[in-house]
C-alpha cells in the first residue's frame, strides 16, 4: 500500500492504524482529524513526507518513530501538544513547518530524540517561534515560512490509457529553488486526493488507467522548506476506444460461423449414419 486516502469525515485515527506499512509513500491527515492515536505511522520506512491538519491539538507518542525516510512534515495550526519520541529516529528529517502563529506549549524533550543533525524548523514571521537561527526545544530554526505557491498546470489529456500532464513553474518560489514536483489523483474531484508519483521536470504521464473513467489531477512545487499548495484540480477523461469493423473483417466472421454450422451438421450425420 503507497498511498492512503482518509476521507475528510473521518475524526479519530487509532493507535497503530498504520503500523509498519512499510511502502507508504505520504500521508495527509485532514483538517477533520481531531485525534491521531499512538505508534500510528511508527516504522513507516518509505514514508517520505506527512502533512497534518489543524485541527489535530497532539502528536501522539512515537506517532512517525522509525520512519527513517520521512524528510518533510507540515504541522497544522491546532497541534499544542508533541509528545514522547513523536519522531524518534527519523534520521533523515530535515523540515518542520509549523503553520500555527503560536508554538506548542508541551514538548517533549525527546520529541526529536536521534534525528537528522541538520533539521531545521520553520514558520511564520508573524509567529512567537524564534527567529531563524533561534532554538526551539532543541530544534534550530531556518528560514522564516513562505506559503510556496502551487504549480499551475497548462495541459492535461488522455492518450490511450495514459494521462499526460503538463504544468507551469510557479511565478515565486517561496525563497527557495523547486526540487520537485508532486503529482495527486482521484476519480472525484469531491474525494481525497492521493500521492502517485513525483517528477523534477514539468510533466508527468500516468499510466495504466481504466476506460471510461474520468481522472483528477493535482500538482504540487516542493523545495527546501517543503511542499506547496496543491493547485486547483483539472480532469482527464479516457475514453473507451471505438471498435470499427472492416468489411472484409465482417465477411470472415460470416465465413467462419458458416464454416462452424456445416462441420456440425457433418459430425451430427456421420454420428447418425455409424449408428444406423
Amino acid at each position: 500500500m503507497t498511498s492512503i486516502a482518509i476521507g475528510s469525515k473521518v475524526e479519530t485515527i487509532g493507535y497503530t492504524a498504520f503500523y509498519h506499512c512499510s511502502s507508504l509513500i505520504s500521508i495527509i491527515v485532514p483538517n477533520s482529524v481531531t485525534y491521531v492515536g499512538p505508534w500510528t505511522f511508527y516504522g513507516c520506512s518509505a514514508l517520505i513526507s506527512a502533512t497534518i491538519g489543524d485541527h489535530l491539538a497532539s502528536i501522539s507518542n512515537r506517532m512517525f518513530a522509525e520512519c527513517k525516510s520521512l524528510s518533510y512534515v507540515t504541522i497544522g495550526s491546532g497541534v499544542t501538544s508533541i509528545e514522547e519520541a513523536a519522531f524518534y529516529n527519523c534520521t533523515s528529517l530535515t523540515s518542520l513547518v509549523f503553520l500555527g502563529l503560536h508554538a506548542p506549549t508541551s514538548v517533549a524533550e525527546t520529541w526529536i530524540w536521534v534525528v537528522n543533525e541538520g533539521i531545521k524548523g520553520h514558520a511564520y514571521a508573524t509567529s512567537n517561534f524564534p527567529s531563524p537561527g533561534g532554538v526551539w526545544n532543541r530544534l534550530t530554526m531556518g528560514e522564516v515560512y513562505q506559503q510556496l505557491p502551487c504549480s499551475r498546470q497548462s495541459n492535461c489529456t488522455p492518450e490511450s490509457t495514459h494521462a499526460v500532464l503538463v504544468w507551469m513553474a510557479p511565478s515565486n518560489n517561496g525563497g527557495k529553488n523547486i526540487t520537485s514536483y508532486r503529482v495527486y489523483r482521484n476519480d472525484s474531484v469531491n474525494s481525497t486526493f492521493v500521492l502517485i508519483g513525483s517528477s523534477t521536470e514539468l510533466n508527468y504521464i500516468d499510466k495504466g488507467l481504466a476506460y471510461g473513467l474520468t481522472y483528477w489531477y493535482k500538482v504540487s512545487a516542493v523545495n527546501s522548506m517543503g511542499e506547496g499548495a496543491n493547485c486547483s484540480s483539472v480532469s482527464s477523461i479516457v475514453y473507451q476506444p471505438i471498435v470499427r469493423l472492416r468489411w472484409w473483417d465482417a465477411i470472415m466472421i460470416v465465413a467462419i460461423i458458416v464454416v462452424g454450422a456445416i462441420l456440425a451438421v457433418l459430425f451430427v450425420m456421420r454420428g447418425r449414419n455409424r449408428k444406423a
